[in-house]
């Protein structure tokens, strides 16, 4: 039987899940029911009303949708005169990248109130995943999760989660939670009978949780932080911390919006070291009492074409990081840097342009080069004009700088030409290239130079590929391709000893390089 569609032209909020909380605390709003005057649609194989009882009754690859929402089922309800939902079977509420899936669906769509059975809502964004045997809403803010578990792993057995056995949740209130436990492979390692918390989805104004601590070198530790949400588009979190030994630390952090992808951060932080504290420090290097640093970053996008990025560091001494630094990557940082980067995107052409200065964290060194400034011209592969061949290129100019030894300008043209073939499974390609290369204003040696190179290369590649039945409903085929390719590259042997120390020579080649490339394809069905 072929299937059959109709129209409802009213069915407000039955989408009233997405408002379920799969952090108990954060990851409730993520699905929203936006009113359209667009009617809802349903297809399915078979579509019946029953005039006495005023219900419809869609049966059979049900399909419900009206813009972004989709509702699929294999059979759903609908009592045009209680105004009540109920679907069963294989059940999918969809917007977008999120989704619950469920067995059984019960909603009033005058009341947006209803209970999901075996229910799983995943949010993309966050990657959060709730699951519950009941996800009932049973207010307008206030929902009861049985059975309930949160997590941000993929995957049946996720590497943690929460569970609890059961929670009433309302938005901007608290949150109750019975028979609460926190598992690692599904191995309890923390139970509490009872857990009270607040619900907040909003931001809000306050103080957040203090930092408590002691240590024989730093003391009694206090930490203290302040949340100000500004704004929708700014908020700000001032830092004190206290310590009887180490010192009195103060910081500040201010985030902002511009508009949707344009965004910025700014971050400060000081501390007068207590001088019974400094003295743990066997090697002191150039460590002040004051320790502090400023970070800003900032993205600006323009358009998808064009956009712009920023950061500037600047901090008391190179071992700032090592001591006060947030994470692992800038407490084992080597270097630091400060840039301020533009790119410019076309369809076949892109333009980079990066200043960029740099800081040995390691130890103090004049020698560290820094680029004021790089930039980049590149044309992707295309035809010329009307011959077989395609051509594609790379330029830079740069300015090279270091408070000791070469500085200098270079400008840098690598043009290519290729011949790709196809003769039966097989694919040649074959590619000649020629790069020039000038140095000028080299503060050490000539004035100017050049360099001058060539190189070849050509090669073959094949695919081959199967497609398997895999007996998975929703990956029921998958294509293997085998890609093996093998290519020989040749470049000259060229004199380079007289190029100025900022750049690198292009070593001589003359190899033949081979690979295999193995790629699984498979569509997944909703």
């Amino acid at each position: 039987m072929g299937q059959r569609w109709f129209l409802i032209p009213s069915l407000p909020a039955f989408l009233f899940l997405a408002f379920l909380s799969a952090a108990y605390s954060q990851a409730i709003p993520s699905l929203k029911y936006e009113p359209s005057l667009e009617p809802w649609r349903i297809r399915a194989d078979s579509v019946s009303f029953d005039q006495a009882a005023n219900t419809y009754v869609a049966e059979g690859r049900v399909e419900i949708w009206q813009e972004k929402q989709r509702l699929t089922a294999d059979r759903v309800l609908v009592n045009a005169a209680t105004r009540e939902l109920e679907a069963s079977g294989n059940v999918t509420l969809a917007q977008g990248e999120d989704y619950l899936r469920s067995e059984r669906m019960s909603i009033d769509l005058k009341t947006s109130l209803g209970i999901v059975v075996e229910g799983t809502l995943f949010l993309k964004a966050q990657n959060y995943y709730l699951r519950g045997e009941e996800i009932e809403r049973v207010g307008e803010n206030t929902y009861r999760v049985k059975g309930g578990s949160f997590t941000t792993c993929d995957g049946d057995w996720p590497a943690w989660r929460f569970t609890g056995n059961e929670a009433l949740i309302t938005l901007e209130e608290y949150a109750d939670v019975w028979g609460a436990t926190f598992q690692v492979k599904n191995i309890p390692v923390f139970y509490s009978p009872y857990l009270f918390f607040p619900v907040k989805t909003q931001r809000q104004s306050g103080f957040l949780f203090p930092r408590i601590g002691f240590s024989d070198i730093a003391g009694a530790q206090l930490g203290l932080a302040y949340f100000w949400a500004i704004s929708r588009n700014m908020d700000a979190t001032f830092y004190l911390d206290l310590a009887t030994r180490k010192g009195i630390g103060e910081g500040l952090e201010y985030r902002y919006i511009r508009r949707q992808e344009s965004f910025g951060t700014f971050y400060g932080y000081h501390i007068r070291e207590g001088e019974d504290y400094r003295k743990k420090y066997t090697d002191p290097l150039d460590r002040k009492p004051d320790r502090w640093q400023v970070d800003f970053q900032h993205e600006e996008y323009v358009d998808p074409s064009l956009f712009a990025k920023t950061r500037l560091r600047a901090f008391s001494d190179r071992q700032y990081f090592a001591d006060y630094g947030s994470t692992y990557g800038d407490q084992s940082s080597e270097q630091a840097y400060s840039f301020l980067s533009l790119t410019k995107n076309w369809e076949r052409f892109s333009l980079f342009g990066e200043a960029r200065h740099t800081v040995d964290l390691r130890e103090k060194d004049p020698t560290t080069l820094q680029y004021y400034p790089l930039t980049n011209f590149v044309g992707v592969r295309q035809p010329l004009f009307s011959t077989p061949l395609f051509f594609n290129f790379e330029t830079s100019y740069g300015y090279f700088w270091r408070e000791e030894g070469a500085t200098g300008h270079r400008v840098d043209i690598y043009p290519r030409v290729s011949l790709p073939l196809k003769f039966g499974g097989l694919e040649f390609n074959t590619e000649l290239g020629g790069r020039e290369t000038w140095y000028v204003g080299v503060s050490e040696g000539e004035d100017s130079r050049s360099r001058h190179l060539w190189n070849f290369q050509t090669g073959v590649a094949a695919d081959f590929y199967r497609v398997f039945d895999t007996g998975m409903k929703n990956v029921p085929r998958v294509k293997h391709v085998f890609r093996p390719e093998i290519t020989y590259q040749y470049v000259p042997s060229v004199d380079q000893t007289d190029i100025p120390y900022f750049d690198r020579p292009v070593p001589k080649t003359n190899a033949v390089f081979y690979g295999f490339t193995n790629r699984v394809i498979g569509k997944v069905l909703e």
